[in-house]
């Protein structure tokens, strides 16, 4: 007779949540709703299942709150969930989360497109840590403010009470000093800003010479954290009233080596809203910034994993150190696109590259896919333009290597009147499309077979 799950030992219950938990699976066809229910199901069937479960199923904690008082209503909730249990279940998690709502109504361009460009190159981290697949939502986070400083301290308290705590994100533009502190005295604990901001960097305009940014200490502290490890920002040059923003270059000390530990970068670069000062700031050029010990940090440069700008990526090719850069976005200009094809020669680890093409930009990419190392690309995403001398440069020089290959290509006869320096193209439509598209642009994607799961060669939470 089969045994019953009460009587299986152990090692063997554990090891059927091994299986059970998917939520670090890197197949993105693994659905949002589905992930890790079976865990769950499983966790039910038994006291001894629950009891094995455990450990998996409170390794991970999101707190989705809008407001400080909000946040400590969560924290009261979460206190008397890891209260209960022998011991409590403070020992089990391993990852914080506390974002925002995400907005009820999708953009136009959060579709298929947007799905593609995130996935590939962003596989260098747990699932539960990586931003929305809407970009946008994170990149226009907004401030988490309290009058007291009594939201922060609670927090801190959790944190000191997760003595296996791994990973915090936090999705708000402000980073509470109690709640860094907390972070440093964690010890290994990663740090990833889905809304990264710093506010001193924007300064208004003192002349036509070189501008002082003094930055802020509470800044300085966020931007030089050793706990740093990843970076969701939006680039503006001005703001709407005219001040200037320094945070490009802010991002490149910070990336550079500021910050000593930092892995993975997504910028998206933004316009602000018309108006007449923005408009005299523009007239009047944008001086450099004065050197200081954030834009001007140690000679040795940072080595982040993963890059991914929507445009305007050309200097960081100069600036950081390449030979661990294994995912790359580069944006939507050729210019960009140009840099990185001159730099080729210091990707040594890359893997997963994205690209946009367009008529015109068709021999820069050539260009680039051309300077990498031969054989070294093991995903390749290109959309728009893509015709048969750079289909037939790809194939040549990395279809030996290849095990993914994404295709979303534009017809040559698209009237739409799109360019793409004004940012992703519309979303490609699925075979189905839905009720009043016209599909006019398809998606085409080769996958090579999986390996069988190796249970001992899977991470674990």
């Amino acid at each position: 007779m089969p045994a019953k799950l009460d009587t299986l030992p152990w090692l063997v219950l554990s090891r059927i949540c091994d299986y059970l938990d998917d939520d670090d699976d890197d197949d993105d066809h693994v659905s949002r709703r589905g992930r890790r229910s079976d865990l769950h199901a499983f966790s039910l069937t038994s006291r001894q299942s629950c009891a094995a479960s455990a450990s998996r199923r409170f390794c991970q904690v999101r707190m989705t709150v809008a407001t400080a008082e909000e946040l400590l209503r969560a924290l009261e909730r979460c206190a008397d969930m890891l209260d209960r249990g022998e011991g409590g279940r403070y020992r089990y998690v391993q990852r914080l989360k506390v974002v925002r709502p995400e907005p009820d109504e999708k953009e136009e361009d959060d579709d298929e497109w947007e799905r593609r460009r995130v996935e590939l190159w962003r596989l260098d981290m747990p699932r539960f840590c990586r931003p929305a697949l809407g970009l946008r939502h994170s990149f226009y986070s907004s401030k988490l403010e309290s009058t007291t400083d009594e939201p922060w301290l609670a927090l801190a308290r959790l944190i000191g009470r997760l003595p296996a705590l791994k990973d915090l994100v936090w999705g708000f533009r402000n980073m509470p000093q109690p709640v860094l502190t907390a972070v440093h005295a964690a010890g290994a604990c990663r740090l990833h800003m889905h809304g990264f901001w710093l506010d001193s960097v924007v300064v208004s305009r003192s002349g036509h010479d070189a501008q002082v940014v003094d930055v802020d200490p509470d800044d300085y502290a966020l931007a030089t954290s050793p706990a740093l490890s990843s970076i969701v920002a939006r680039v503006q040059l001005y703001k709407d009233d005219g001040r200037l923003n320094y945070g490009a270059e802010a991002l490149w000390g910070i990336a550079a080596g500021a910050a000593p530990n930092l892995q993975h970068v997504w910028l998206s670069s933004s316009l602000p809203s018309d108006s007449i000062p923005l408009r005299e700031a523009v007239l009047l050029g944008r001086p450099p910034a004065a050197p200081n010990n954030l834009f001007s940090p140690n000679a040795q440069a940072g080595s982040p994993r993963s890059l991914c700008f929507s445009n305007g990526s050309g200097g960081w090719a100069a600036r950081v150190d390449l030979s661990k850069l294994a995912h790359l976005n580069p944006g939507w200009d050729a210019s960009s696109v140009d840099s990185w094809a001159d730099v080729a020669a210091r990707l040594v680890s890359l893997r997963d590259l994205t690209l946009s093409v367009d008529s015109n930009r068709a021999p820069t990419v050539s260009k680039l896919l051309k300077a990498l190392n031969p054989n070294s690309l093991q995903s390749l995403d290109l959309g728009g333009h893509i015709d048969e001398a750079l289909f037939n440069t790809m194939l040549d020089q990395h279809g030996q290597s290849l095990r993914r290959l994404t295709l979303l290509q534009s017809d040559a006869d698209d009237d739409s009147g799109y360019d793409s320096e004004d940012g992703p193209p519309p979303a490609a439509v699925r075979s189905d499309p839905r009720p009043g598209r016209s599909a006019r642009r398809g998606v085409s994607e080769c996958r090579a077979p999986r390996a069988p799961h190796d249970t001992d060669a899977r991470r674990r939470p």
